[in-house]
């Protein structure tokens, strides 16, 4: 992925599904509906997620704080 340029935000955590003919239909749109909330919750967790999108600045997610 980082040879095609995508940025580090968007290829921290790459997931893979594979199928194959002994994939049902029903594995399938099982996936489907709950991958998007798991996705969601990952979000909440990363450093690298803001709201709707990528974070602007991603690398102040690590910056140490002194406050």
């Amino acid at each position: 992925m980082r040879a095609m340029g995508i940025p580090y935000t968007s290829r921290a955590w790459p997931v893979r599904f594979s199928l194959s003919r002994y994939s049902t239909e029903a594995e399938v749109d099982r996936v489907i509906a709950v991958v998007p909330e798991i996705i969601a919750q990952l979000r909440k967790l990363s450093p690298y997620w803001e709201g709707d999108g990528p974070a602007a600045e991603p690398e102040k997610a690590f910056a140490p704080s002194y406050a």
